[in-house]
């Protein structure tokens, strides 16, 4: 099921999947509960549980962009579990917003560089 967004400026509509806006809502309360856990340190399995349950959420949230490839999910599933042990292990979310920042701002150079400053995003597909 998909709930329609506002169009974007060349007319098409842009959709959000009622999974990407559960996963919007849940994974604030799941970090809010595990701010209160002492995760420094401990090895508990139940934590690696939240590690890895948020890191797919995150994942999943950005799967609408990506078409659910596999492949590039797995690397934003990777880029989520480095964001959530950072956090945890720092108890910052500064920490990871600037590690984020950092990930979509080298991508994002790396994407200018290869289409000649976004005049030719058809060599994107090759």
């Amino acid at each position: 099921m998909r709930v329609p967004s506002p169009s974007s400026r060349n007319g098409n509509r842009i959709y959000v999947s009622i999974w990407d806006l559960f996963w919007a809502l849940i994974s604030p309360i799941v970090a809010l509960y595990l701010r209160d856990v002492d995760i420094v340190g401990h090895t508990d399995w139940t934590v690696v549980g939240y590690y890895w349950a948020l890191s797919a959420g995150f994942a999943l949230l950005h799967g609408s962009q990506l078409k659910f490839a596999w492949g590039p999910l797995l690397v934003i599933f990777l880029v989520g579990l480095a964001l959530t042990i950072v956090r945890a292990k720092k108890n910052s979310v500064a920490a990871t917003l600037l590690m984020h920042v950092g990930y979509n701002g080298t991508l994002s150079a790396l994407m200018f560089i290869a289409t000649d400053g976004f005049r030719h995003l058809e060599r994107l597909n090759q």
